[in-house]
């Protein structure tokens, strides 16, 4: 391009055949937007683009002919180029009904659809649209053609949540990220400088359009094979065979695509295999060949390179076979890798079919699991199976071996030829002096897989008592049973066919015959949980058949695992002392407190209370843990529903005085008006939680049967009540807090039953008057409720009352039916529960000797069982709700490396908050420094107060919500924030020079 400049005019000519960049900028520039081309002209419409000049009145313009959409001039104004050089690639996507030539996909899941998307561009033109068909799967990855120098691009995100990633993905695959960053939907400009040769641009898109791609140089590929990323086999983890038996099962298979720009003839280019280690090597003993299918069959590969096919420009096919491979050992962690050779490409090239593959020699795998004998009092002899695992082999056993002068023995024929995936059955004997025999067989075979038998058991004498119940009576032979709910069961036993079991609800005892027990003498037996965690087995001894001590009890939170046997043993006691046996409270897996035990002598029995209050809502499941001896059992589990605490006021209206008496009707309904006169105790601004409605049900009836209680209650605008009928109207605005309720049997007017209540979003009471709607109706063709609610004296026409006997089912159809309502001069009787503001005892926690506020100090509040505590953040504060006021509490602070302060007392009542603030001492010898820190804390007026050392650029106060609430910038080293309109915990964001700080804190 040149430029000449002749006042008062100026020339620009362009001449090659690259693309022309021209930007001119003043402060009043002149815009042209060619809408008025003089078509007269010769180079209208030609490339490459060619300007022409023209006058204005008092200035200049100059004017594309083709190729832009406007221009800026102004009178004395240079113009800059930049021009692209020939060998450039600008693709816009017009021309393209799919992706353009060299545009390559690299699929991770399958599941990203690359198309072109019409009036998807920049001008409404083209563009490249990405569509991903699952949230969770990763995102094929689209490739430009090979590119070098600058490259740029534009793209859009579709919506905020839109994913776009891009990278310049070198020829030795090394890739370095593009800032694509954006929190708009609008088009944004990509500029990438010096891009290496050799390199292709890789996008991973979902919901994005891309547009006007641009590279100042370009690498036309001209013999480009892609190996697919689909349907690839041996695939990952999967099990290669070696020898003759199963080769064809090592399937061999992987897809090629031609992206290239020409069609790429047979023979011209190969695929060379290899199966590595996890270090990348030729495992060592292992070869292979590769056998090809073709239409004349399986043809072996020579040196293992698979000849590629012809290819035309983009054709995909599939190559497949399968693998020969020789090896004598089992190895994992295989992997299989494809290369394409002779192609131009050096991306795609390579692929890994699939990694942790492994290799299983053509032979037997031995599978031999232990052997158990348990406790037995004479010779014993057990089958044992020997299992041939392998999927690819015989395996023969030619013979066992045990140590010398073991207590086992092998009985078998040998040797043993076992199929792979069969068994094959020999013998065991265990026969020797009583006592604890172990022993380790060794197995002689020609596989691989296990060598060794690992077998034990316990030899009793033969005088001992030993009991398998394996006989048809129940109990044995001199064995007693108290409750008669034992039996015999032959349902996974234990050992050989049969146990006996008690199953019922009830529980039973079953006694030994007598037994000559001393001090320290064990007795043994295997037990399980038959089907409820709560089931437990006692171990009781004595001397005389009347008095009976407890040995030891038995649950399911021992440490066995219940779903399976386990083997006990319990010892016979000598008398226990203080230091021999713990006590520990647990919730779940949490110990929530160690308790003093005294000393006991043999047969004495002692009883102890542990207590402990939760303040979690939610389930507490609570057991107490006894150790002794090595030995742990456990109490009854006691499961408790804990709410989340709240501090609670009970507010009756009305009284129990007045039962309504019962109808004979189908239908019955209680419409009550309160006015704030009938609401003593509710005052304005009262938060309802929950509401009771009383009743009783007649005892004759039993049951008010196919009755449905629903009720209504809130704020009403209501004056006065009419003789209207109801309807959906009466009920709009109102709290659908009680829906489809049933009655149950009994109450009395001193002890009346209720319905309780809990709307999802407690009530605020407004200060007006208060609706109550109960509707009574039968479901089906019942006739009599029999049941009574509670009625109290109200004003005139304070409620209205309809009961009628339509033969319809629910209340939306009988409102609808014909009857004429009463009014009276009643309210029905409730009870409320107000939720109360709890106190809170707040403050901060700072050094002694700095004032410096401490972070991570811990606060603890406790009258008796009840116990609060708090840690204080980083401005030191702490805030803590008491939800059990009216107690004294006592107060402590710790912190590792500090003197703790203790003993501090504060009584706590309802509508108190309470500042209590500590200073701690650092504990003598340790030397450290504290930084200047943030101070965040709040007055008793509602004002926030904010200590930073540097001047505060901002101060934010958010709901925890995440509403910005309030926001200041006080630029000053302290300030007071006035949140007097804010109730309830907030965080308070303070921005300085050099940091962030947030603190929650309550309003």
């Amino acid at each position: 391009m040149t430029i000449q400049s002749n006042a008062p005019e100026m020339v620009v000519s362009l001449s090659g055949s690259g693309y022309t960049h021209i930007e001119i900028t003043d402060e009043a520039p002149l815009f042209e937007d060619f809408n008025d081309l003089d078509e007269s002209q010769p180079n209208f419409g030609l490339s490459p683009w060619t300007l022409k000049a023209g006058y204005a009145t008092g200035s200049w313009a100059t004017q594309w002919l083709v190729g832009t959409d406007s221009f800026y001039a102004c009178d004395g104004t240079a113009l800059k180029a930049e021009t692209y050089p020939t060998t450039s690639y600008y693709e816009s996507f017009d021309a393209s009904t799919s992706l353009p030539a060299e545009w390559v996909v690299a699929r991770s899941s399958g599941q990203t659809n690359y198309s072109i998307a019409g009036e998807a561009g920049i001008d409404g033109s083209n563009a490249v649209s990405a569509i991903h068909n699952s949230y969770y799967a990763p995102l094929d990855t689209l490739y430009s053609p090979v590119v070098s120098g600058k490259v740029t691009f534009d793209f859009r995100k579709q919506y905020l949540s839109s994913k776009m990633e891009a990278y310049v993905v070198t020829a030795d695959g090394s890739k370095t990220a593009i800032d694509v960053e954006t929190n708009a939907t609008d088009w944004m400009p990509v500029v990438v400088d010096n891009v290496p040769e050799g390199s292709r641009i890789a996008f991973l898109m979902r919901d994005i359009y891309l547009d006007n791609f641009l590279a100042f140089g370009i690498q036309h590929i001209n013999k480009g094979v892609q190996i697919v990323n689909s349907s690839l086999k041996p695939g990952n983890g999967a099990s290669l065979y070696a020898g003759d038996d199963r080769a064809e099962d090592n399937e061999l298979q992987f897809t090629i695509k031609n992206i290239g720009i020409q069609p790429v003839e047979a023979g011209s280019y190969n695929f060379a295999t290899r199966l590595v280690d996890e270090n990348g090597a030729l495992p060592e003993g292992v070869s292979y060949k590769i056998y090809l299918d073709s239409d004349e069959g399986a043809t072996l590969c020579e040196d293992n390179a698979i000849p590629g096919p012809a290819l035309d420009v983009n054709e995909e096919k599939t190559l497949s076979g399968y693998l020969h491979i020789d090896g004598e050992e089992r190895l994992e962690k295989l992997a299989f890798l494809v290369t394409a050779n002779d192609v131009e490409n050096t991306h795609f090239a390579q692929m890994q079919t699939g990694n942790n593959l492994t290799l299983l020699p053509n032979k037997g795998e031995a599978s031999l699991g232990s052997v158990e004998f348990g406790i037995v009092n004479k010779s014993t002899t057990i089958d044992y199976t020997i299992e041939n695992s392998s999927e690819n082999g015989a395996l023969t056993v030619s013979g066992i071996t045990a140590p010398e002068g073991s207590a086992f023995t092998v009985n078998a024929a040998f040797p043993l030829v076992i199929p792979n995936g069969e068994s094959s059955t020999i013998q065991i004997t265990f026969a020797a002096e009583p006592g604890v025999h172990t022993a380790t067989l060794t197995v002689n075979h020609d596989g691989i897989g296990d060598t060794e038998i690992s077998v034990s058991g316990t030899m009793l004498s033969p005088t001992a008592l030993l009991e398998s119940f394996e006989g048809q009576t129940v109990p044995p032979l001199l064995w007693k049973v108290m409750q008669n709910k034992w039996s015999r069961s032959t349902i996974s036993p234990y050992d050989g066919q049969a146990c006996i079991a008690v199953t019922s609800a009830t529980p039973d005892t079953i006694a030994t015959p007598l037994l000559h027990l001393a001090a320290g003498d064990s007795i043994a037996f295997a037990v399980k949980s038959s089907s409820s965690s709560s089931y437990k087995t006692e171990v009781l001894y004595s001397a005389d058949g009347q008095k009976w001590t407890s040995l030891e009890t038995i649950s399911t939170y021992n440490s066995s695992s219940w779903s399976s046997w386990a083997q006990k043993a319990v010892y016979m006691p000598e008398g226990e002392t203080s230091d021999s046996y713990t006590i520990d409270l647990m919730n779940d897996d949490e110990k929530i407190g160690t308790f003093d035990v005294e000393g006991m002598t043999l047969n004495e029995s002692k009883s102890y209370t542990c207590s402990w209050t939760p303040h979690a809502a939610g389930e507490a499941h609570v057991y107490a843990l006894i150790s002794s001896n090595g030995t742990v059992s456990s109490t009854d589990t006691i499961t408790v529903d804990v709410a989340e605490e709240t501090l609670i006021t009970n507010l009756l209206i009305g009284d129990f005085s007045t039962p309504t008496s019962t109808t004979s009707n189908r239908h019955t309904v209680f419409e009550t008006l309160y006015t704030p006169e009938l609401l003593e105790g509710l005052n304005d601004g009262d938060v309802i939680g929950s509401i009771k409605i009383p009743y009783i049900t007649s005892s004759y009836y039993s049951l008010a049967k196919g009755f449905k209680v629903n009720v209504w209650i809130g704020n009403t605008e209501k004056s006065e009540l009419t003789t209207d009928k109801l309807s959906a109207a009466d009920i709009e605005g109102l709290t659908h807090i009680g829906v489809d309720m049933s009655f149950e049997a009994g109450g009395t007017q001193e002890s009346p039953l209720y319905f309780e209540m809990t709307p999802e979003t407690p009530i605020t009471y407004d200060g007006g008057n208060l609706s109550l709607i109960v509707s009574v109706d039968s479901i089906y063709s019942g006739w009599r409720d029999a049941a009574q609610f509670f009625l109290s004296e109200g004003t005139t026409n304070s409620m209205k009352y309809c009961a009628f006997d339509a033969q319809v089912a629910g209340y939306e159809a009988a409102w609808a039916e014909s009857y004429t309502p009463q009014l009276r001069a009643n309210i029905m009787t409730v009870e409320l529960d107000l939720i109360a503001e709890a106190p809170v005892v707040y403050g901060i926690v700072t050094q002694a000797d700095s004032q410096e506020p401490i972070e991570g100090a811990t606060v603890t509040m406790q009258s008796g069982s009840v116990i609060y505590t708090a840690t204080t953040d980083a401005s030191g504060a702490y805030s803590i709700e008491v939800l059990q006021p009216g107690k004294e509490y006592t107060m402590s602070v710790t912190k590792d490396q500090y003197t703790a302060v203790e003993g501090v007392t504060l009584l706590v009542e309802s509508g108190d908050n309470i500042e209590q603030n500590f200073a701690l001492s650092i504990a003598s010898g340790i030397d450290h420094t504290i930084e200047a820190a943030t101070k965040i804390f709040t007055d008793r007026s509602g004002n926030i107060h904010v200590e930073a050392g540097s001047p505060i650029n901002l101060v934010k106060v958010y709901s925890m919500s995440g509403s910005l609430c309030i926001s200041e910038s006080p630029a000053t080293e302290s300030a007071i924030v006035n949140a007097g309109g804010l109730k309830g915990v907030y965080v308070v964001e303070v921005q300085t020079a050099g940091s962030v700080k947030r603190a929650k804190v309550r309003l």
